[in-house]
């Protein structure tokens, strides 16, 4: 009977320089870096100076040279090289993530595709899934701002969507905003947008500088029949008339 092969460093070790490793190959060319935990097959595998990182999951932060990462969960920052500051828990979340700093991303899948992007925030299975550049945008909820930049023009940035599937099918659009299930769901390279409800803007255009709150119409079709904004209100709208009156309640006490 053989005795089992001796593992270097052994598990368990007392690592110099507040390091943990646990598992195949984690953190096996570390030379310098200080604070590092790489728990699972090839974790931080690549890191030699880069410092602060945490992998949990095979495959985290396989690439990584960086400082100041945050990997739990299969293949999560798998391909991080230069990238700082990056947060991802959930199956492949940053996968592709190159050089981008300062990106969360919590659900699996969520900025799949970001290589260069920076300063976005995705929350939701495949959230901004296809982002490649495109910076600073937020997206709340599964497939929210999916296809946000998958055109890698850099162009879609400043967008924040909140809500499963809201502005789903974004492009090159930028300073969007929507909140709402579906909410949004025809910008593609539209700017300046708001949209406030479920599913509104669906029958509208691909546009730029409009308000939406609670209309799914295009401004003729059936949408909101009441408007009760703050101190703005119009009792009914009729089905496709225009708005003929629109009062504003300057008494604080009402």
């Amino acid at each position: 009977m053989r005795a089992a092969p001796e593992v270097v460093p052994p598990p368990d070790g007392c690592y110099p320089r507040f390091t943990t490793a646990e598992g195949c190959s984690a953190l096996s060319h570390l030379t310098s870096g200080a604070g590092n935990t790489g728990v699972g097959w090839y974790s931080l595998a690549s890191d030699t100076t880069g410092s602060y990182n945490t992998g949990v999951g095979a495959g985290t932060l396989v690439l990584n040279t960086a400082v100041d990462n945050t990997a739990v969960g299969t293949a999560a920052l798998l391909l991080n090289t230069s990238g700082t500051g990056g947060t991802a828990v959930g199956t492949d979340a940053l996968a592709h993530n190159d050089s981008g700093d300062f990106n969360d991303a919590v659900g699996a899948f969520a900025l799949f595709d970001n290589t260069d992007g920076f300063a976005n925030n995705a929350v939701g299975n495949s959230a901004l899934f296809s982002n490649v550049r495109g910076a600073q945008n937020t997206a709340f909820g599964d497939v929210a701002l999916a296809f946000n930049d998958s055109g890698g023009a850099g162009l879609a940035n400043n967008n924040t969507a909140v809500g499963s599937g809201a502005l789903f099918n974004n492009v090159d659009g930028s300073e969007n905003t929507a909140v709402g299930t579906g909410a949004g769901p025809n910008v593609t390279a539209g700017t300046n947008n708001t949209y406030v409800g479920d599913f509104v803007g669906t029958l509208a255009p691909d546009e730029s500088g409009t308000i939406r709150i609670g209309d799914i119409s295009n401004g003729n079709g059936a949408g909101s029949l009441a408007c009760f904004i703050g101190g703005i209100f119009n009792n009914f709208q009729p089905v496709g008339g225009a708005v003929v009156e629109v009062t504003l309640n300057r008494n604080t006490d009402e």
